[in-house]
């Protein structure tokens, strides 16, 4: 039995519906199917954890689901202005504060803080962000 690479090889066109796509643009589509298969919603065991920003879900306290921009602090990894009342973690190896290790949602539009922790709550599944628009003149 061929594979899917022999198989598509194979074919000098595609026709799926009306639509005709050449063999040369084989590439594209792959890359087209690979975008459309990282925009769906996996579960949180392989969110990485390095601080990416993500697509987060999870159900609040009435069982709704909620859906943020989030990321994953590691520990003693994302460095704080000041000690926040005491809520942060003092780093001694680096003389800093950092956040504690956890789940951040990510508040862009407030002047004083730029995330919050998610807490009392176990978030479920998270997405790849799309990439932002293209700048075109």
């Amino acid at each position: 039995m061929e594979s899917d690479a022999e198989f598509i090889d194979s074919m000098e066109q595609w026709v799926i519906g009306s639509l005709v796509f050449k063999k040369e643009h084989r590439e594209r589509l792959f890359a087209l199917a690979r975008r459309g298969a990282a925009m769906q919603w996996r579960p949180i065991s392989e969110a990485p954890k390095d601080g990416t920003r993500m697509l987060l879900a999870y159900r609040n306290a009435l069982q709704k689901w909620r859906r943020v921009i989030a990321f994953y602090a590691p520990k003693l990894a994302v460095e704080q202005t000041d000690d926040a009342e005491g809520w942060c973690e003092y780093d001694e190896v680096n003389d800093r504060f950092c956040l504690p290790e956890g789940w951040y949602e990510c508040i862009d539009n407030w002047d004083d803080y730029t995330h919050v922790h998610i807490s009392g709550v176990t978030p479920t599944h998270f997405m790849p962000l799309p990439p932002p628009p293209e700048d075109k003149p």
